[in-house]
């Protein structure tokens, strides 16, 4: 049951810090999310590509 309890406070303190940061600094959050959907979508893509492809590389690394 604290497990609970202590996910529901990190889940509604999370999602308080975003808001915060949504209305503080519109700009850093637009690049926080940018940056993350742009991740996001390298791993999908990685995901069809063979690992002789990669170099090695990690996914979230992995640029054009």
């Amino acid at each position: 049951m604290q497990n609970l309890t202590e996910n529901v406070l990190s889940e509604s303190m999370i999602k308080s810090a975003i808001m915060d940061m949504m209305n503080n600094n519109k700009d850093l959050f637009k690049e926080i999310i940018s940056s993350a959907i742009q991740d996001i979508g390298m791993v999908a893509t990685m995901k069809d590509t063979p690992a002789s492809e990669m170099n090695g590389k990690s996914p979230l690394r992995y640029r054009r």
